[in-house]
């Protein structure tokens, strides 16, 4: 399938005219074509064999005449509009720029697993400066305008079409013989190397990792005024909000990390559909930890790994379940956006998380490679993530696939410990209709040495005991911190918080630590210790994650995790 467009956009009306050939291959016998167009004008369509057209809402139906479009056959329209964009096309005094809904400013399919190649040539006055998808053929005057040609040939989601265009300054900077082009308004050169000083790292990282040098020599971040938050084909959208963040702290870089791995995983790697477009969301959400894992140490990417916890803690809270992260039935993108969209960010790179700690740390990076290059400017899917991961790890993953990506997640675990004559004992109870099977990690502590078990639970109350010489003064459970849940321990003294806080060996194991005692029943009658402990921990522990979880505008007591 490909697109070949020509966009003039009125920049003072902002109104777009339009003209787009669509050429295509039928799937099947052919009588409608479906396209999307959404709040389009005064709408045309030609082509060999067009028997009708009809404009209903956002939808465009073609009707071919019976029997002309067989199967696998070639064949192509042309369609001619006028459209003024709600949600697709932002205007701003200096500069536009194209948004996610493309079928706000163009005529495209809507389904995203039909992947094409887009040649735009795009009428805009004179004197902007402009980039679009692809290759950037020629800038040719006509009177006083210009129309720039550009010319994406790899296949790539019609969400990833688009282009900005304004008063831009330009910086260039290559890196491993591909050309990062910056486009910015009010920044500064010096400004611009700082916000995007780390790019070197993450595309040999991403390179590196994927197995895959990016196919197009060319890509351009465009710094935007308004908050925007957007990947297209070779280009990305960043907001100047972000950008300041960077600028302040090169570890705020996310969005800039996130934008620039779409490049490989969402735009040359894409999903089939919304029930996969986890896929896409999940593992660049991922990605972002692991490169600041790479760049800033491994405190960075806890604190990621805790944040998207955290959100999920919440999600439970106010839904009483998470929905699957991968549906397994075809659903729409308003469906996607109102009930799978928050899971697929934060479940979705939580469990590529989960996954490294299944399979270990090269089968792994292994699975990450297999996936890149069995999809590489293809479409993918969950069943062919698990196959990659498969391959590398050399056994099914099939059971871990259907626990933690398929199955809505419900469960709720308490655990109630005590230690007498020389064992300890945990009991946990899952207080969900059906028992799930886990598997985690717990450790004790008797002040001088760390005991590790492996937990795995089968029923919906199981007891696992453990052989102590004396009473232990720290108990932990998951401390890998794979489970995407908190475990609740039930009737435990201020004094067994306390000392699980204390004897607290990472900043994650800290982390919770500190919120079960902030959530606990005894931290209000113990506040004044509470104070003391947070303070502690403060001095102890100056990761970013610990010093705003003990920051003093923070309740000493009952926060919501």
């Amino acid at each position: 399938m490909s697109y070949h467009a020509k966009i003039h956009p009125d920049i003072y009306k902002k109104r777009v005219k339009g003209d787009v050939l669509i050429r295509f291959q039928a799937k099947q016998p052919l009588k409608r074509l479906t396209l999307k167009a959404r709040g389009h004008q005064e709408i045309s369509v030609v082509g060999k064999h067009v028997r009708h057209y009809e404009h209903l809402g956002e939808l465009l139906y073609i009707d071919f005449e019976p029997g002309m479009i067989a199967q696998e056959q070639f064949s192509s329209i042309r369609v001619h509009y006028k459209t003024k964009p709600k949600y697709g096309l932002k205007y701003d005094s200096r500069h536009m720029y194209t948004r996610y809904h493309t079928e706000d400013w163009m005529v495209i399919h809507p389904d995203i697993g039909d992947k094409a190649a887009f040649d735009l040539k795009l009428t805009l006055p004179k004197g902007l400066e402009v980039v679009g998808n692809g290759k950037h053929i020629s800038t040719t005057v006509d009177g006083n305008q210009e129309v720039h040609h550009w010319r994406e040939k790899r296949p790539r989601p019609t969400f990833t079409f688009g282009f900005a265009a304004g008063y831009f300054q330009e910086s260039i900077r290559r890196i491993d013989g591909v050309a990062f082009h910056y486009f910015y308004i009010r920044e500064n050169r010096y400004d611009i190397e700082k916000i995007f000083a780390d790019v070197d790292a993450m595309y040999r990282f991403f390179k590196k990792i994927s197995g895959k040098p990016l196919s197009e020599k060319r890509y351009t971040f465009v710094l935007t005024d308004a908050n925007s938050k957007q990947e297209a084909s070779g280009f990305s959208l960043i907001g100047r909000r972000y950008a300041n963040a960077a600028l302040k702290d090169p570890r705020e870089s996310w969005l800039i990390v996130h934008e620039l791995a779409h490049e490989w995983w969402g735009n040359s790697i894409s999903a089939t559909d919304f029930s996969n477009f986890w896929l896409n969301e999940g593992l660049v959400q991922f990605m972002v930890a692991a490169f600041k894992e790479q760049q800033y140490g491994r405190d960075e990417y806890d604190r990621e790994m805790i944040l998207f916890k955290r959100a999920m803690i919440q999600m439970q809270e106010d839904q009483r379940a998470l929905p699957p992260v991968d549906p397994k039935k075809p659903i729409d993108f308003v469906t996607f956006k109102e009930q799978y969209r928050s899971l697929a960010y934060t479940k979705g790179a939580y469990f590529f998380h989960m996954l490294r700690d299944e399979v270990g740390e090269t089968a792994f990076w292994q699975g990450i490679k297999n996936y890149s290059q069995m999809f590489w400017e293809g479409n993918a899917t969950t069943a062919g993530l698990q196959n990659a991961f498969e391959q590398a790890v050399g056994r099914k993953l099939t059971q871990f696939f259907i626990d933690w990506i398929y199955t809505p997640q419900d469960i709720r675990l308490t655990v109630k410990t005590n230690y007498r004559q020389g064992v300890f004992t945990a009991t946990f109870e899952q207080s969900q209709k059906t028992a799930r099977p886990l598997s985690f990690w717990m450790s004790l502590s008797d002040g001088r040495k760390r005991y590790h078990s492996k937990i795995e639970l089968t029923q919906k109350q199981q007891a696992v005991s453990v052989k102590l010489a004396k009473a232990p003064m720290g108990v932990w459970f998951d401390t890998h911190h794979t489970l995407p849940l908190v475990i609740q321990q039930e009737s435990v003294s201020f004094e067994q918080l306390s000392f699980n806080l204390k004897l607290a060996e990472s900043t994650t194991d800290r982390y919770w630590a500190l919120e079960a005692i902030r959530n606990s029943r005894e931290c209000r009658a113990n506040r004044l210790d509470m104070t003391r402990l947070i303070a502690d921990a403060r001095r102890k522990d100056k990761s970013r994650i610990m010093q705003w979880a003990t920051a003093s505008k923070k309740s000493v007591c009952q926060i919501r995790m």
